[in-house]
């Protein structure tokens, strides 16, 4: 039997990127995975639960729990003086698990050996004013309690062995407090050894109790339970995620499958009359089942085997390149069960596809003309030949390719629609916390805070302004609702829907007379500029003293009656419900202010109904009848500035993690946030998805032009001779290219458009997943909760974006299929 060597080739090299592509994608969405997992490890820790302040029996019940894989103690010992007297940190020792699990490691040095020696976090020894010189002599003010529970200071002197890279900051303490200076034995502080010792144990579960970690919260009488939130993303979101690559893995194998049988179709189909001449001298069908499965056996055995190798190799070589040469550190991750599985799976169902595409051998007859063995359909309808429909004739003959070409573009499409989609998603997530938050550190929230309670001192606010690599710093003070009078007319319509709809921003007093209230909103100097850029045709870059800006923003009313401003809105929100807008008040009026000293009259210089694009959603206040003056105004009105929300920039060129350390010590009761870090997650999360898109989309297209070139195997032989005959004719090859290049944009177009059934799909789970989580359902099977999800579903979906990709998806299937069918006509036709 004579193979194709041609044929034979595409089939070992599509069998070899089947297994290849395969590999590499899950060992790259294990090792995305572990990656994110390991950022978070190093960061946070990588414990699960902790008990602070906890007794020696309550450990040894803890160590003993079949739940448990690792333990690791601390004990704090005292707490270390500036030269104030002020507390600054604590000291304490710790065996080597406890620095296993939180992945403290040193930057210079090692941990302390002997009872001399000391290790410190490095933004305390800047403190200290200390450099980071290994074998300096440290001197240390220590106070601690005796077993009487009374406090002694002592000055100790050791010998720095290690600077430790700061940790301490960043764990999940719940106030307490954890050592920054670390000695060997407690008894390196004298007096101490018969003190009063405070211990905490920190506890890695093994994995399969790790989502049960909650459990263990009965065992912890005795000390303070807390939970490592921070790592357990990899558990809340395990589903989604594993979901996501299921699906990766499916679109490889079907891509890979739908290829396999093409070309062994087109192969058979190539065959035919050599096979029913064998048949005719005397071979049964056994003997021909044989040969043919010989010779494709050698075909597809050492490129599978070669594709398996190399898509467990490169990986490997490549994690290793980045990790050596570039600034990203990745974590490579061979899970050899899901790597036998896909094996596995990938050789069961590539053998079952190559079954059942050789069955036909099995349906030729024993005997019978050649011309007699033929397939095609007559056509019963006579129509009058012309060039229109003689392609229409010629299509009957290609029904089975081009249903098979859609599929193909259909499920290439539903792959590079996912991962890009994702990406963007991941692209939309941190451009919106750096527009939104863009401060490295907040104190508290501002948004809808009428005099709140919760509020920081003006020394405390003076105290962050002096730290360590602390910039910019911005405050927002909001006093409670003021009676506001002002000098021109003002909407009563929308005084009154504002009332009714915001009661909780109004007393029972406030709602029912007819005055005006609002609060005043204190602004730090260097934030005035930002407010006054939002307002219309203003030149000002800064508010002086009796100038202010009136926040009145202009409100839809939805079908419940809630009023949303304009950062809540959707496009079906804003297409029905009710416009609630003040117009009446102009620049140039004045607003009077009753105070202690008399009536205090400010000048409206600007006045803001919607907050632009630009303008970050934390400065926001989020309060009718606002009225935005600078500090000094604030403080000649309420006497005092005391901020409800602060903003926290890093001077460049310094630590950041230092200042990581000296913030996150301020006790106020404002709720502190680290954006910086946040960011940062987001940034790595992104350049994931990147590469990994990248990679995937790679692999899509290299499989579309693989599975084209099968393909133009089609019009081998028999189906060139069809086109060989119209252009002897006298028909133009650009004609018959022309009729390729429409067939090929339908394809093109129809599969695109089915491929997006995998990301509605992806859609309608995610915005599930997100309205189980965030809202309120009692029935999750009514008709009302499946259309909030499609309503959400169309809100929140970037379709700009979408379209963008989707006509970049037909253009690049249809140039690549054009240009095969380019080297088919003006090659092959003669």
């Amino acid at each position: 039997m004579k193979i194709s060597k041609y044929q034979n080739r595409i089939l070992a090299i599509v069998i070899f990127f089947v297994f290849f592509f395969g590999l590499i994608t899950v060992i790259y969405s294990d090792s995305y995975q572990n990656t994110l997992e390991e950022q978070r490890k190093k960061l946070y820790g990588s414990w699960n639960i902790a008990s602070y302040h906890t007794s020696d029996d309550e450990i040894q019940i803890l160590e003993k729990n079949a739940t448990i894989d690792k333990v690791g103690k601390v004990e704090v010992l005292g707490d270390i003086l500036d030269r104030e007297g002020e507390n600054i940190g604590a000291i304490g020792s710790a065996d080597n698990s406890f620095f296993s699990l939180g992945n403290i490691k040193t930057l210079s040095g090692h941990m302390p050996r002997n009872a001399n020696e000391i290790a410190i976090e490095a933004s305390y020894l800047t403190r200290l004013g200390y450099s980071y010189e290994l074998g300096q002599n440290i001197h240390l003010n220590i106070l601690f309690y005796d077993k009487e529970g009374n406090e002694q200071i002592g000055v100790y002197q050791f010998v720095l062995t290690g600077v430790i890279k700061n940790y301490s900051s960043y764990w999940k303490t719940q106030n307490n407090e954890l050592p920054s200076f670390f000695i060997t034995k407690r008894k390196s502080i004298g007096t101490n050894k018969n003190g009063t010792i405070t211990k905490h144990i920190f506890i890695s579960l093994k994995e399969k109790y790790k989502e049960e970690a909650d459990a263990l919260q009965v065992l912890c009488q005795r000390g303070e339970f807390v939970k490592n939130d921070y790592v357990y993303g990899e558990y809340s979101g395990g589903k989604l995620f594993i979901l996501e690559r299921n699906m990766l893995q499916f679109f490889i194998l079907g891509i890979g499958c739908i290829t396999i049988f093409l070309l062994l179709y087109i192969d058979l189909k190539n065959q035919t009359e050599n096979l029913l001449i064998m048949r005719i001298l005397g071979a049964t069908k056994a003997q021909i089942f044989q040969i043919y499965i010989k010779k494709k056996k050698e075909v597809m055995l050492f490129p599978g085997i070669a594709g398996i190798f190399f898509g467990v190799a490169l990986p490997s070589v490549l994690v290793t390149i980045i990790n050596k040469y570039g600034n990203y550190q990745l974590y490579l991750r061979l899970s050899w069960i899901n790597i036998l599985g896909l094996i596995v799976l990938f050789t069961l169902v590539i053998l079952f596809v190559f079954f059942i595409s050789i069955i036909r051998l099995l349906k030729l007859p024993l005997r019978g003309k050649l011309q007699h063995q033929t397939e095609y359909k007559i056509v019963k309808r006579r129509r009058k030949l012309n060039k229109k429909n003689l392609f229409k004739i010629l299509n009957i003959f290609q029904r089975k390719e081009k249903i098979l070409s859609v599929m193909l573009v259909t499920v290439l499409s539903a792959f590079m629609l996912l991962t890009v989609y994702q990406t963007w998603e991941a692209y939309r997530s941190y451009r919106f916390s750096c527009i939104n938050y863009p401060d490295d550190y907040t104190f508290g929230r501002l948004m809808g805070h009428i005099g709140s309670e919760n509020t920081m001192t003006e020394e405390q606010l003076s105290l962050i302004k002096g730290l360590y690599g602390v910039g910019k710093v911005g405050s927002v003070a909001i006093s409670s609702n003021i009676k506001l009078m002002f000098s021109g007319k003002i909407d009563d319509i929308y005084l009154k829907k504002v009332k009714e709809g915001m009661r909780d921003d109004f007393t029972q007093k406030q709602q029912l007379d007819n005055y005006t209230y609002g609060p005043l909103v204190g602004v730090s100097d260097n934030l005035t500029g930002s407010y006054l850029k939002q307002v219309e045709s203003s030149s000002k870059k800064k508010l002086k003293n009796n100038e202010v800006i009136l926040y009145v923003p202009d409100y839809i009313k939805t079908e419940k009656g809630m009023l949303q401003v304009d950062l809540d809105l959707d496009s079906s929100t804003q297409k029905n419900g009710e416009n609630i807008q003040e117009r009446m008040i102009k620049e140039g009026d004045t607003v009077t202010i009753n105070t202690k000293k008399g009536k205090k009259i400010l000048n409206i210089v600007g006045v803001i109904h919607c907050f632009k694009d630009e303008m970050p959603a934390s400065l926001n206040p989020m309060v009718t009848y606002g009225v935005l003056c600078n500090e000094s105004t604030y403080r000649s009105i309420c006497g005092k500035f005391s901020p409800c929300y602060v903003t926290v920039g890093v001077q460049k060129e310094t630590i950041p993690y230092q200042t990581d350390i000296e913030l996150s010590k301020v006790n106020t009761s404002l709720y502190f946030e680290n954006n910086r870090v946040e960011r940062e997650e987001q940034l790595n999360n992104l350049i994931l998805k990147v590469i990994m898109t990248f990679v995937l989309t790679v692999i899509g297209l290299l499989f579309l032009l693989l599975i084209r070139l099968g393909i133009g195997l089609s019009i081998e032989k028999q189906k060139i001779r069809r086109y060989q005959t119209l252009y002897q004719l006298g028909m133009e090859k650009i004609v018959i290219w022309k009729y390729f290049l429409k067939n090929n944009f339908t394809e093109s177009f129809f599969g695109v458009l089915l491929g997006n059934i995998a990301l509605v799909f992806y859609r309608y789970v995610t915005e599930r997943k997100n309205l189980i989580e965030f809202a309120d359902y009692s029935i999750r099977k009514s008709l009302s909760f499946y259309m909030e999800i499609c309503k959400r579903c169309v809100a929140f979906t970037h379709w700009e974006f979408l379209i963008l990709v989707v006509i970049i998806l037909i253009l690049l299937n249809f140039f690549i299929a054009a240009a095969c069918d380019y080297q088919k006509v003006y090659g092959k036709i003669k």
